[in-house]
């Protein structure tokens, strides 16, 4: 969308988590292919980037043309402003991690990825430009200089003693907290606070093993899914309204019961990867990411198949899914799936005469897994998925199916993350 001649364009994000470092197109080549694509014609020298309806920075064109213009990209920080989105049919769900059903709709949802997940080194993201209408500030270098200020200060909350933890948050700002607060304010945004307590035990000890390496290695928290949610007390309470008092203390026993344990291989760190639903087997890390771990390999996720989340059908037309493929799709296109992973996802598939992996599909027509099946009819197509999410690790809805069946959070971290030890 262009406003005053400036191109919106949002940041969308398949809502994966992990901690692995794969080959992806680098943003700006993202940019500029959907600049050539859609012909778009630049004319000042400002691309707004926004996620989930945040504004989260800019693209400043230096010395450019439509022909070198991803070669003279300089990125400016978020000006913190939010655009109003006209939400419809199931979007609402796909912007969020962890899904809200009826049933649990006055619990968290996960804030929206920056720019899959894992958008530092390991990004899934595509550009669209269909931004709604929206309203935003027209003071936009002020509003650059401000964020900056906040950018470079270090905001503390809730000090305490014991390890503590750096996090960039959305905003702009910095903040360091206690390791364990920290824990709580991951769960409350990972995880619908109205599962089973075994269940937020266990993505607990599983958020604190991805702090606790992200610590080892260097690597920046922030409070998106580029490492981990997080969301502070003032948000909780936003999102479960009444229900703040229950939620947050059942989040905080289920955090501090777990406190100071994490997941091990061999005597180090996990890659703490889970997902929120897969379609009844989880996905191993050698088919998905390319690099093998004996403790991420495909196991039953049976719980899976009944969770609200499992199954979705959308509808697209073929002249969109020529473009996000660029082949030439039509209604009597051969469509054949060639070969599944160890998770009976989608491995290779035929489509029109052309071969993609599942992934790839599921990236560029931006799916909710790779277990899907397209059917053509006229110039739509209905694709129906299984499962939401990269399949790898602790299945977040699975954990919970286990949870309510009786095993505690020791038996589902064993479970699905096989060989691990849990240390303290």
């Amino acid at each position: 969308m262009f406003k005053d001649d400036i191109l919106y364009l949002e940041i969308d994000t398949n809502y994966d988590f992990g901690d692995f470092e794969f080959k992806h197109k680098k943003l700006a080549d993202e940019i500029k292919e959907y600049i050539d694509k859609a012909k778009l014609i630049i004319k000042k020298n400002k691309i707004i980037l926004t996620c989930g309806g945040v504004i989260i920075g800019s693209i400043l064109l230096t010395n450019f043309t439509n022909s070198d213009i991803k070669d003279n990209m300089q990125y400016v920080p978020s000006f913190n402003n939010s655009i109003t989105y006209l939400i419809k049919d199931n979007d609402t769900l796909e912007n969020s991690k962890t899904e809200i059903t009826e049933e649990t709709k006055d619990v968290s949802t996960e804030q929206k990825e920056n720019i899959e997940t894992k958008q530092n080194t390991y990004s899934n993201a595509t550009v669209k430009g269909n931004i709604p209408k929206n309203n935003y500030n027209q003071n936009t270098q002020a509003n650059t200089q401000t964020n900056t200020q906040k950018s470079s200060e270090i905001a503390t909350e809730n000090k305490q003693s014991g390890p503590t933890v750096t996090v960039h948050r959305n905003n702009g700002s910095v903040i360091t907290i206690g390791l364990e607060e920290y824990i709580i304010g991951v769960v409350a945004a990972e995880m619908p606070a109205s599962f089973n307590i075994e269940a937020l035990k266990a993505q607990s000890v599983i958020a604190r093993t991805y702090a606790l390496k992200a610590q080892s290695t260097g690597k920046i928290l922030t409070d998106t899914v580029s490492t981990q949610a997080y969301i502070d007390t003032n948000q909780m309470r936003t999102n479960w309204g009444s229900g703040f008092n229950t939620y947050y203390n059942k989040v905080k026993n289920a955090v501090e019961s777990t406190s100071g344990e994490y997941l091990t291989y061999n005597g180090t760190y996990i890659e703490a990867m889970y997902h929120s639903t897969n379609n009844g087997k989880t996905e191993s890390s050698l088919d998905v990411f390319g690099n093998y771990y004996p403790y991420l390999v495909s196991v039953t996720s049976e719980f899976d198949k009944s969770a609200s989340s499992y199954l979705r059908t959308v509808s697209m037309d073929i002249n969109t899914i020529s473009s996000k493929l660029g082949i030439n799709l039509s209604s009597d296109s051969i469509i054949e799936i060639l070969s599944y992973t160890d998770g009976s996802n989608i491995k290779e598939i035929n489509i029109g005469g052309s071969i993609f992996t599942g992934r790839q599909v599921r990236e560029a027509l931006g799916l909710r897994s790779a277990d899907f099946d397209i059917v053509i009819n006229g110039n739509n197509a209905s694709i129906t998925t299984r499962g939401y999410g990269h399949g790898v690790g602790m299945s977040q809805y699975g954990s919970n199916g286990m949870a309510n069946a009786g095993y505690n959070y020791k038996s589902i971290l064993s479970h699905y993350y096989p060989g691990t030890t849990i240390k303290k």
